[in-house]
């Protein structure tokens, strides 16, 4: 009986620290402000081929990530197999806080593929929410 108290007690605890390690989670009330309409944006962006749109709240790191010249291919990758997304079908999945970053996961619509995740993060910089990354994925992006 003291064995299986023990080990009750030692999950719990191993539980309790992996969890404290994911991050700070967050509600989509908590960041429906600044993470829908920016997302919602790449995402128009990325439908009307406008990298002037899409990459307008992107920080340094992925304004040097994702250059003007690379555009034309993330385009056909992401639009040659999943087609267009669908416009506010953006379903809010989770969001999490590791550091300054907090990263947005959202499921979303497209023309070709009814289900792609898209996993988004920001910081704040000067008081005002920068991407400082972007993630799709979805069985044809994976090639399946």
């Amino acid at each position: 009986m003291h064995k299986k108290i023990l080990s009750l007690v030692a999950v719990i605890l191993i539980g309790l620290i992996l969890v404290g390690c994911g991050g700070k989670g967050y509600t989509e009330d908590d960041v429906k402000s600044f993470a829908h309409p920016l997302t919602e944006k790449v995402l128009l962006g990325l439908n009307n081929e406008d990298y002037s749109m899409f990459a307008s709240d992107f920080n340094e790191d992925m304004q040097t990530g994702i250059p003007e010249e690379q555009f034309s291919s993330l385009l056909s990758q992401i639009k040659g197999k999943v087609g267009d997304y669908v416009p506010d079908s953006k379903k809010f999945v989770s969001a999490t806080q590791k550091g300054s970053y907090i990263t947005v996961v959202y499921d979303a619509k497209f023309t070709q593929e009814d289900s792609v995740k898209i996993t988004i993060s920001f910081e704040q910089i000067e008081g005002t929410y920068k991407i400082s990354g972007l993630y799709f994925n979805s069985p044809k992006l994976q090639g399946k």
